[in-house]
């Protein structure tokens, strides 16, 4: 079990270190109401005067390095309409389970509040005991806040997807959007004649084949296209295996040579 009040270690992008709003561990969170309920009390006494600045629309890497001897599970949180309440589910920008570091990517929505300090909350427990919530109080790991200034994208996008499967039996496919800079209108062709406007769209492909995908990403301020040439395979007739039955995943096998004819 891990000892009580330890300290959380926060890294955003390049920055060193996010600079404290107002911190608290476990020994003293019982004599810090949550933040909202102090209504407008740090807008005066516990703003910092300095802080991170992020750009809506781009990918931050953010890591929080909890106890190095106790699997810990960390929530975050942005007050992105700066209302003084931290929504549970609609503001929360990360999660992490069972880790000692903790590492992901964010990136702030087009409906963030622009041009002031907005309270970002790290909280983290021990793995065995309840998921932290913005305002829960950590029985052996600590809650810290930070601050974040967000600023309005000024850059052309830079268009960039994902699939969540390449080589597919049903046809069907899942595609993310992981463009930068906020992006405002995107264009796909997914190679097999069809379009699709949505941001992350879903695809059925229809005859056996291997399709092109192509990605057109837009805002004011320019285009960005990406295309991935062979991407999404689609077989048929598609090739049924029993469940495997061990720990690791199925691997699909490619380019296996065939067994000699001769010399046996």
């Amino acid at each position: 079990m891990p000892t009580s009040g330890q300290r959380l270690y926060a890294r955003l992008g390049t920055h060193v270190q996010l600079p404290v709003w107002h911190g608290y561990s476990e020994r003293d969170a019982g004599h810090h109401q949550p933040y909202h309920k102090r209504g407008a009390e740090w807008l005066s006494g516990l703003a910092c005067t300095i802080g991170t600045t992020l750009t809506v629309g781009q990918n931050y890497t953010l890591s929080v390095r909890t106890n190095a001897s106790a699997d810990k599970t960390v929530r975050v949180w942005l007050d992105l309409n700066n209302d003084g309440t931290l929504n549970p589910t609609t503001e929360l920008i990360f999660s992490s389970n069972s880790a000692r570091q903790h590492t992901g990517t964010i990136s702030l929505p087009a409906s963030t509040v622009l041009g002031t300090r907005l309270r970002l909350r790290v909280a983290s427990d021990w793995v065995n005991v309840a998921v932290p919530t913005p305002c829960s109080t950590p029985q052996y790991s600590q809650t810290e806040d930070y601050a974040v200034t967000a600023v309005a994208n000024t850059v052309a996008p830079v268009a960039e997807f994902v699939a969540d499967q390449t080589l597919t039996c049903s046809g069907c496919a899942q595609f993310t959007d992981q463009s930068q800079n906020a992006p405002t209108s995107w264009l796909w062709n997914f190679g097999d004649n069809t379009t699709s406007t949505l941001q992350n769209p879903t695809h059925q492909y229809a005859t056996a084949g291997t399709f092109n995908v192509r990605l057109t990403a837009t805002n004011v301020f320019g285009t960005s296209v990406v295309t991935r040439n062979n991407y999404v395979t689609l077989m048929q007739p598609c090739v049924a295996y029993c469940a495997a039955t061990g720990t690791t995943p199925n691997i699909w096998l490619t380019n296996v040579p065939a067994p000699p004819t001769s010399g046996r």
